[in-house]
C-alpha cells in the first residue's frame, strides 16, 4: 500500500486562475511582463462584481487601485457627463494609481460587470522590487496616454471640419430675416 504525500504550498501562495493570467496578459498596461509578475499581480487581486448602474469609485477619492474590466461595460463620467466606456479587457483607474493623485471622474457599471481590482500598494511593491517591471508598465502608460492624445486629436479634427462646414454653410445662406426689424 502506497502512502501518497499531499505536497505542501507554503501559505503565502495562492493557485492562480489560468483565466486571469491569460486576460492579464492581453491587458495593455501590462504587456510584456512576465508570467510569474503577472502571477505576483493575481496573487493580492480580488475579483469583485458589481450590479448595473452601481458606482465603483467617485471623482476626488483617493485612488486606492486599478481595475481590469473582466466581463460587462463600465461608464466613465463627470458630473453625469459621459466620457467614455470601459470595455471587457481596459484598465481603469490607473492613471491616478501610477500619479498618485485622487480620482478625476466617476465610474459606474453600465451592466451586470466583473472586474480584477489591484489594490495600489500592491502594484507599488511590485514595481519597486523590480526595476524592469516598473519601467515596462510606465512605457505602457506612456503608450495609453499617447493613443488617448492621438484620439482626442482626432475628434477635435473632425469638430473642427465640423464647425468650419457649418459656417461655411450659415455664410451662404441668406439670414436677413433674422435681423431685428429697426424702423
Amino acid at each position: 500500500m502506497s502512502v501518497r504525500k499531499k505536497i505542501k504550498r507554503p501559505p503565502h501562495r495562492r493557485v492562480v486562475d489560468a483565466r486571469l493570467l491569460k486576460t492579464l496578459k492581453h491587458v495593455v498596461l501590462f504587456r510584456g511582463l512576465s508570467v510569474a509578475v503577472l502571477s505576483k499581480l493575481l496573487a493580492k487581486s480580488e475579483v469583485k462584481t458589481f450590479q448595473k448602474d452601481q458606482f465603483i469609485f467617485h471623482a476626488g477619492q483617493v485612488s486606492d487601485g486599478s481595475y481590469v474590466n473582466l466581463q460587462g461595460v463600465l461608464r466613465i463620467e463627470n458630473n453625469g457627463i459621459f466620457l467614455s466606456k470601459v470595455d471587457e479587457g481596459e484598465t481603469v483607474g490607473e492613471m491616478g494609481v501610477l500619479n498618485d493623485l485622487p480620482r478625476s471622474a466617476d465610474l459606474l457599471a453600465m451592466t451586470e460587470t466583473k472586474v480584477l481590482f489591484i489594490p495600489k500598494q500592491h502594484l507599488y511593491r511590485i514595481m519597486k522590487n523590480n526595476q524592469k517591471t516598473a519601467v515596462t508598465i510606465y512605457k505602457n502608460a506612456v503608450w495609453i496616454l499617447g493613443t488617448l492624445i492621438r484620439n482626442k486629436n482626432i475628434v477635435m479634427e473632425f469638430i473642427k471640419i465640423l464647425d468650419n462646414s457649418v459656417l461655411a454653410s450659415l455664410a451662404s445662406e441668406d439670414l436677413s430675416h433674422l435681423r431685428p426689424n429697426v424702423e
